[in-house]
Order: structure tokens, then sequence, then C-alpha cells
């Protein structure tokens, strides 16, 4: 029973992590959202969310492999602030244009590899044993 019990190092480990999916799960809402309701294509702007979370997929893993998560959780965040603040503040929130468009993938690909990045954290912080706990409650709880 002594052994189950949860070091405060690990407390603070899993609430950091809960932080951070909130987050990520928020930014995945967020780019859903703007997809279905803001001005445009909704096609193009589908086939753009489809692309860019294609390609996270894929380029994520290469650069984690690169990289420590915590710069690339940090690198795809400011990918994904930037691509958001350059849609709402240069396209005025239009997805209609080029320039909408590739903001829209810019901060997809960058929401899409934080949400990679994120499974990534969690398993080199969480013991094995307490490894599908997270998960859970990390999921849930976001």
């Amino acid at each position: 029973m002594g052994s189950d019990k949860i070091s405060r190092s690990e407390l603070k480990s899993t609430v950091c992590l809960l932080l951070i999916g909130i987050s990520v799960y928020f930014g995945c809402w967020l780019s859903v959202f703007e997809a279905a309701a803001l001005p445009g294509s909704k096609i193009s702007a589908g086939m753009t969310y489809s692309a860019a979370e294609s390609i996270s997929c894929f380029l994520s893993g290469i650069i984690l492999q690169r990289m420590r998560d915590e710069v690339a959780f940090k690198l795809f965040s400011l990918i994904s602030f930037f691509g958001m603040c350059s849609l709402y503040f240069f396209c005025h929130g239009n997805s209609g244009s080029f320039l909408g468009l590739l903001s829209f993938f810019g901060q997809v690909f960058g929401i899409g590899s934080n949400y990679n990045t994120l499974f990534l954290m969690i398993e080199k912080r969480v013991p094995p044993k307490r490894l599908g706990k997270s998960y859970t409650i990390i999921g849930a709880i976001s």
C-alpha cells in the first residue's frame, strides 16, 4: 500500500501535464470551431485542417527525435500562436484568402504537433505503472 503513494514531484508533473493538456485540447477545439464558423470556404478550411493534421503527425515525430520535448512544445506553440495572430489580425478572421488558409494551416500544424508532444511528455515523466491512469486523467479532465 505504501508503494502506491504519489510523490510530490510526480504530483507536480501530473498537474503541469494536465495544464498543458488543457491548453492543447482547447487549441484543438478552437481550430475546429474556426474551420466551421469563420467566413470563407468550408471545404478549403476542412482540407487545410486535414492536411495540417496529417503533416503534423509526420513532421512532429521527426522533429521530436532531434529536439527535447519542452523545446519542441515551445516551438510548436509559437507556430500556432503566430498562425492564429496572423489569421485574426492580418486576415481579419477570413479564411478565404491564401494568407488566411496559410495562417490556419500554421495554427493547426502547431496544435496537432503539440498533441503528439503531449503524449511523449506524459510517457517520459510518468512511471510506467501509472501511465494508463495519467493518460485517462489528463484526457478526461482536459
